[in-house]
């Protein structure tokens, strides 16, 4: 009857090492696409995105914060391009 017990920690023991690794696998894929989408190489970004996209779809847990990421993203380059805009000296170009 000792096994019984025996085997049911064993296999929480394992089940917790296993949910551990996921959340660290998650947790590694996120760092590398968010790296990804701060690269200067606009495919290396789309990887980055995509990534991030499928990682969200991966983990409902993680999908606001990687919808918080890529907007902050696209705000963060809209100002960057808007700055460069006003400075540039083809009118068309300008903001309107």
């Amino acid at each position: 009857m000792r096994i019984a017990p025996y085997t049911a920690q064993s296999l929480d023991a394992s089940r917790q090492a296993q949910h551990t690794a996921e959340q660290g696998q998650i947790a590694d894929r996120y760092t590398k696409a968010v790296e990804q989408i701060g690269s200067g190489t606009l495919d290396v970004r789309l990887g980055g995105m995509c990534a991030l996209e499928r990682l969200a779809q991966d983990s409902p847990r993680d999908h606001q914060t990687v919808y918080d990421v890529l907007t902050a993203f696209i705000r963060e380059h809209e100002a960057l391009k808007q700055r460069s805009c006003l400075r540039c000296p083809i009118p068309m170009c300008r903001p309107r």
